[in-house]
């Protein structure tokens, strides 16, 4: 009886199977999601990465779970694969295979492709993983000499694709007219092909990076984060500058940061904030929030007002009568996430960013923070962070507690406010930057406890209710109020611990008591 062929040979019969069709399975609508699950596998990146989402899964992608699983397969999913070493020289193979019939003008005609996009980004992606791979281990490890010529062979391909995309990089990007300087002036205002530049933006190696930060993007860069689609690899750009850089890159656009908050590039100033604060620019980082400040009102509290649209008025059924308009619904979408995204990352970054964002919350009405909470999930979001970030203002949590404090039942029963629920129970009572009051926690508890049958009918009840242990609360008291406080600093728990009584202490107590007593009937028999 033969034996099995191993899973390793499996796939590389895939591949051999497929070799012929390769240049055909990188723009056909349903083979090119084979290619790229196949390319996926034999390099080895986790499954459920970030990046690999919109690269493996379609928008009507279908979730299908296995009775009897293993837990831990979602772990799995998520980490660094081990692969054989054959696999490295398939991956290498499927590259050059792909795009070896495809001269300059094919290559961006395919990078505009609203299918061959995302498999072309793939494998630009997966050549330069091997590149890196490659001169990492160049000198640690002396290889034979048949290993070598092919690892020769391997690096001369892995640059071929690179360089039919930008031939003569970065030498050619300073001749306007040469092919590579075209071909990113073309992806730049591209809706498909700038998702190309990305690629080569945030995964390129520092000489092509220099070049094209030196010819491309440092002189307009204010200009080309104003543009709807050429902003996306302006801020790639952004995410690799250096703290210098980046500093004339904030000079740069303070002029127009009016310009962003109008035109609703809020992804843009967030990213400008998250970079300044990684790369510890602080004067930028100030010059920022003054200007910011200034575009929105000159007052910390219109922050989240305008940046979380809580100013906008919710349309009739009159409006909605009148026109359906899915674009304008879209973009309000987009403009309240990316707005939502950047007040959570003034939040966590310290000192007056944070208190910005902090002082705008404290100052909404009861209504304002209603709504924030249960909108959607990235407004909710701004409240559990909220809960869990230290705050100057010592009073901070106490007045959001005080004002969400009566819509509790409300919060509990909806999908996103039960998260700010869940996460009120989770913050220390006595903490050093949050404090929210025990006896706050235990209002709500009760107003928990009278809606208790509607809590259990309902799935986001029943989680607010576990969390909050509900039945702890209800049978065991003593046992809450212990497990409520853990969240409490050691310091504060100790501090509010009944104190043991020493041995001999109450009756040295009783001794002084006694002496009293007789001293005090001494004094009135004398007066009298």
């Amino acid at each position: 009886m033969e034996p099995l062929p191993s899973m390793e040979e499996l796939f590389l019969l895939t591949l051999d199977e497929l070799e012929e069709h390769l240049p055909y399975l990188v723009s056909d609508r349903y083979g090119s999601h084979a290619l790229r699950a196949l390319l996926i596998t034999l390099s080895g990146r986790p499954l459920k990465q970030v990046g690999n989402k919109s690269l493996l899964q379609s928008k009507r992608k279908e979730y299908i779970t296995v009775d009897g699983a293993s837990g831990l397969s979602g772990e799995f999913a998520s980490e660094v694969r081990a692969v054989p070493e054959s696999f490295a020289v398939a991956v290498q193979k499927i590259i050059t295979d792909s795009t070896v019939g495809l001269d300059a003008t094919a290559l961006r005609v395919l990078a505009k492709h609203p299918t061959g996009n995302p498999t072309l980004q793939l494998l630009l992606e997966l050549e330069f993983e091997i590149s890196a791979k490659a001169k990492k281990s160049a000198p640690k490890k002396k290889k034979k000499k048949g290993e070598e010529e092919e690892q020769e062979a391997l690096q001369d391909q892995a640059e071929s694709l690179l360089e039919k995309l930008v031939p003569g990089a970065p030498a050619s990007f300073s001749d306007e007219k040469s092919p590579a300087a075209e071909f990113v002036n073309s992806m730049m205002y591209d809706v498909v092909g700038s998702r190309l530049l990305e690629t080569l933006i945030t995964h390129c190696p520092g000489k092509i990076f220099k070049g094209l930060l030196a010819n491309f993007f440092a002189p307009r860069i204010h200009s080309l984060l104003r543009n709807d689609i050429a902003s996306y690899p302006a801020i790639r750009v952004l995410q690799r500058l250096s703290k210098e850089d980046l500093a004339d890159a904030v000079e740069k656009s303070l002029p127009h940061i009016a310009d962003f908050v109008q035109k609703g590039r809020f992804n843009v100033i967030k990213t400008f904030f998250e970079r300044c604060h990684v790369r510890q620019a602080t004067p930028s980082l100030n010059s920022l929030l003054q200007a910011l400040t200034s575009a929105l009102g000159n007052d910390y509290k219109h922050f989240i007002p305008k940046l979380c649209l809580l100013e906008d008025k919710s349309p009739t059924d009159d409006d909605k009568k009148k026109s359906f308009q899915p674009d304008e619904v879209k973009n309000k979408a987009a403009l309240l996430n990316h707005g939502s995204q950047l007040v959570s990352a003034l939040l966590d970054i310290p000192g007056s960013p944070s208190k910005a964002i902090q002082t705008s919350i404290a100052s909404l009405s009861s209504a304002q923070l209603l709504k924030l909470a249960t909108e959607s999930a990235v407004t909710s979001a701004i409240l559990v962070k909220a809960f869990s970030t230290p705050s100057q203002n010592p009073n901070f949590h106490k007045v959001l507690i005080a004002s969400l404090l009566p819509h509790t039942h409300e919060l509990a029963m909806n999908q996103h406010s039960s998260l700010v629920i869940n996460a009120i129970i989770a913050a220390p009572s006595k903490g050093e930057g949050i404090s929210v009051p025990f006896h706050a926690k235990e209002n709500m508890m009760s107003q928990l406890e009278r809606h208790e049958r509607e809590l259990r009918e309902s799935w986001v009840g029943r989680s607010v209710w576990r969390a909050w242990k509900g039945d702890m609360w209800s049978h065991r008291r003593h046992d809450w109020v212990r497990w409520a406080k853990e969240t409490d600093p050691e310091a504060a728990r100790v501090a509010a611990a009944p104190k043991p009584r020493v041995k001999g202490e109450g009756k040295e107590e009783g001794k002084h008591r006694a002496i009293g007593k007789e001293t005090k009937k001494v004094a009135a028999v004398a007066a009298a």
